[in-house]
C-alpha cells in the first residue's frame, strides 16, 4: 500500500486537478478515484493476494476513502508551487 501512496504523491497531474480551486469536490474525487484504481491494478503483478484483499467491496471502499482523505490533507498542507 505504500507503493500506491507514493504513486499518488508523485503524480503531478493529480496534484494539479485536486488543487485547482474551480474543480468541485466531486470532480476532484472522480479524478482521484480513477488514479487510485489504476495504481491499485498495478498490484496484481506484485501481489495478487494483497490486490484481492484490497478489492473486497467493504475494504476497498474504506481504503480508498482513507487514501483520499490523507491525500487531500497532504496536498492542502503542501500545495504545488
Amino acid at each position: 500500500m505504500g507503493k500506491i501512496q507514493k504513486q499518488l504523491q508523485d503524480d503531478e497531474a493529480l496534484k494539479k486537478e485536486v488543487q485547482t480551486s474551480d474543480n468541485t469536490e466531486s470532480n476532484k474525487r472522480f479524478v482521484f478515484d480513477k488514479k487510485f484504481d489504476v495504481f491499485l491494478q498495478g498490484l496484481v503483478d506484485e501481489s495478487l493476494d494483497c490486490y484481492k484483499k484490497l478489492t473486497e467491496p467493504n475494504r476497498y471502499k474504506y481504503v480508498k476513502e482513507r487514501f483520499y482523505k490523507n491525500y487531500s490533507e497532504a496536498v492542502r498542507v503542501n500545495p504545488l508551487r
